[in-house]
């Protein structure tokens, strides 16, 4: 019986990440209006995400996803004005460390810019970036 349960799909996950995918949007969408949307929910939306990783990892269908949520919601932060969003961000390429990059060109994009964040004045982002990229070079594209 337990190892039914294991395999069921979680009921929160997939309307969970449409509601995440959807704020990113919005929040995409402000910013292109000009306005200055508030960074702490894109933060959260992150972090949730990150700390969802072995669910998610556990869904082809998701994994698919996974690649084009990075490369236009996630990898836009590792340049950010907000200290926090970049760390953010920094970590959660971290997280998905392991990950199989289809689009090398993005991985090598998102190493250079969590390396730049080595250097940046804050120094919980400089770690972040640091612990981040370690688990990154690790990945066999890299």
């Amino acid at each position: 019986m337990k190892g039914k349960k294991q395999q069921r799909k979680p009921d929160y996950l997939f309307p969970f990440l449409g509601f995440a995918v959807s704020n990113m949007v919005q929040y995409q969408e402000q910013i292109v209006q000009g306005h200055s949307p508030d960074w702490r929910i894109k933060e959260g939306l992150l972090c949730a995400i990150g700390h969802l990783h072995d669910q998610i990892m556990n869904h082809e269908e998701l994994i698919v996803q996974m690649e084009p949520m990075l490369i236009h919601h996630v990898l836009p932060e590792l340049s950010s004005a907000q200290p926090f969003l970049r760390s953010r961000a920094c970590w959660l390429y971290g997280e998905f460390g392991n990950f199989r990059f289809q689009d090398e060109n993005a991985l090598k994009q998102a190493i250079d810019g969590i390396y730049k964040n080595l250097f940046v004045p804050e120094l919980p982002v400089r770690l972040t970036a640091a612990t981040s990229l370690a688990k990154l070079l690790e990945n066999k594209i890299a």
